[in-house]
Parts: structure tokens; C-alpha cells; sequence
């Protein structure tokens, strides 16, 4: 059984998407599940991701929740300061158990 979500970064460096940075980390989330063994293991799902050109602007790492970017000079602070992502859990287990969706907000910013 899922029990709940963490956010655990939303800060972009600007800086590096202007140079056109692929798979660059820009959002983390962590679902955590107590069950033992594959039965408390994680799989990530992107359900809803924005999109530039008919391509996702985001991809996420299945097993570890990292959010990254998948286009090179796709973010531009000036037309959208902000992004959201839908991530869903499930685990492992049997029957396999699936997290409500966790809104992630990427917000772009000056880092200076």
C-alpha cells in the first residue's frame, strides 16, 4: 500500500536550459511504500506532461522519480515561468497498488 508523496526539489537553474541541457533534473518525487521487498518497490509514471513540437518536454527515471528535461532550448522563462507534471505510483506488490496523482510544479527561475 502507497503511503504518501514527497517533493523534494522544484528549483531550475535557467542558466543550463538556456545552454540547451538534455537531461537535466528539474523536479524529484519519492513515493514511499512500507511493504517489504519487490512489494515495497516503486515504478514512476509521467500521466500528464506538457509538450512542445508533439514531443514531452519532461521524461521521468521509472525507479529513482527524477524528472528531466528531453529537448534542447525547449524552456523559455519569458513565454511560461511555470510547468506542471502528473506523476503516478505503484508498486510492486500483488495485486500491484497505485498512488493517487501528485502534481509537480517546475518553476523556472534567475539563479544568480
Amino acid at each position: 500500500m502507497l503511503v504518501w508523496w514527497h517533493i523534494v526539489l522544484a528549483i531550475v537553474n535557467l542558466c543550463a536550459l538556456h545552454c540547451g541541457v538534455i537531461g537535466m533534473t528539474v523536479l524529484t518525487v519519492i513515493a514511499t511504500d512500507p511493504d517489504n521487498g519487490n512489494n515495497g518497490s516503486v515504478t514512476y509514471f509521467l500521466k500528464q506532461c506538457p509538450m512542445k513540437g508533439g514531443r514531452p518536454l519532461f521524461a521521468i527515471d521509472r525507479h529513482m522519480g527524477l524528472i528531466t528535461t528531453t529537448q534542447t532550448n525547449a524552456l523559455d522563462r519569458e513565454t511560461q515561468s511555470e510547468y506542471m507534471v502528473l506523476v503516478q505510483a505503484k508498486d510492486r506488490g500483488s495485486p500491484p497498488m497505485m498512488c493517487t496523482y501528485c502534481s509537480g510544479f517546475i518553476d523556472l527561475m534567475v539563479i544568480s
